[in-house]
């Protein structure tokens, strides 16, 4: 049977759209583990009214707010299926997105099956260009293989286009760290570095709602995600995967660059984030020409700049895009 988790906190706009895509799948075997996540929104009259006409769905009531993490590792303890899914509750799943997931994964000796995530507008009208990562994490083909061995499979993103097997977590202790940002990658990062083999599947299983808006962010929220970035880090590297270590902090290095930056963060905080990157990134080797992680020479620049406020990264920005062409005027 194939457990679905669902962390619910305030999603009465989507929690709909999402377990509609799971009840409407071509497979029947399976449970849905709502955690309510102490919602002050209507969420939780609404997952009752459906486990009220589905028993398939199971609601699990948290007293305080526990974060999506915990209420995940709650799921799991609590699941009954052979098979995991971890599930956002305002995306969807295609409607042959669990079957195809669940016969790779259970015809094979692996302890995970991969496919794709599409990101979707915001009313999940139309698909929209992906952020970098997705596309250095695409799945093209068929295979069974060992994750060390695949590129594509090296950033720890996207915990919810993957199926576990449950013994696989357990035994191995996998959980998603207490959190309230970045939880997924620690975790991912751990089951990547720990399973012998996963199969890949070249279809996309998972449909993720983009936001509309930028967030701001806690200073919780700001100092867990700088922790999930050194657990990561740290997880690598205890697994001797450098490699995929030094890429994750360009990566990270990558996105801390940029207009989103400036919204999210308080000034300080901005600050501490951009100095630590650069850190970072001085202590580790830089990955230049590895396949399909090609990160540009001009982060640390343009990270500095960052550090002055959006007036001077703006103009460090026109210039590194315009500079030759000014020069020809002078």
């Amino acid at each position: 049977m194939i457990s679905i988790i669902i962390p619910v906190y305030n999603c009465q706009k989507y929690i709909h759209d999402c377990l509609n895509s799971i009840l409407n799948q071509t497979v029947n075997n399976f449970e849905v583990l709502c955690i309510d996540d102490a919602s002050t929104d209507n969420s939780l009259d609404i997952l009752k009214q459906y486990a009220a006409r589905d028993s398939r769905i199971k609601v699990i009531q948290s007293n305080q707010h526990l974060g999506a993490g915990p209420a995940r590792n709650l799921g799991i303890s609590k699941a009954s299926g052979d098979f995991l899914l971890f599930c956002d509750a305002d995306d969807i799943y295609p409607s042959y997105a669990l079957r195809k997931m669940k016969t790779v994964l259970a015809e094979s000796s692996c302890d995970m099956c991969i496919g794709n995530i599409k990101f979707m507008s915001p009313d999940m009208s139309h698909p929209i260009f992906p952020p970098f990562p997705l596309l250095s994490s695409h799945i093209d083909e068929f295979k069974i293989i060992s994750p060390c061995d695949d590129p594509s499979l090296w950033i720890p993103w996207y915990h919810q286009r993957v199926m576990f097997k449950k013994s696989f977590l357990v035994e191995n202790n996998i959980y998603y760290p207490n959190l309230l940002r970045g939880q997924d990658p620690p975790m991912l990062a751990k089951a990547l570095c720990l399973a012998d083999s996963v199969v890949t599947i070249p279809d996309t299983v998972y449909k993720y709602r983009a936001s509309s808006s930028i967030k701001k962010f806690s200073h919780q929220q700001f100092e867990d995600y700088i922790k999930h970035i050194k657990e990561t880090i740290r997880i690598f590297d205890s697994f001797n995967w450098k490699q995929q270590a030094d890429i994750y902090i360009q990566l990270m290095a990558f996105f801390t660059d940029g207009f989103p930056t400036f919204k999210a963060y308080q000034t300080k905080e901005r600050k501490q984030l951009i100095d630590y990157c650069l850190a970072c990134i001085s202590e580790r080797r830089i990955v230049k020409d590895t396949p399909p992680y090609f990160f540009d020479k001009n982060i640390p620049n343009r990270l500095i700049s960052m550090k002055y406020g959006i007036f001077i990264y703006g103009f460090y920005r026109l210039y590194t895009l315009y500079g030759n062409k000014i020069k020809k005027y002078f």
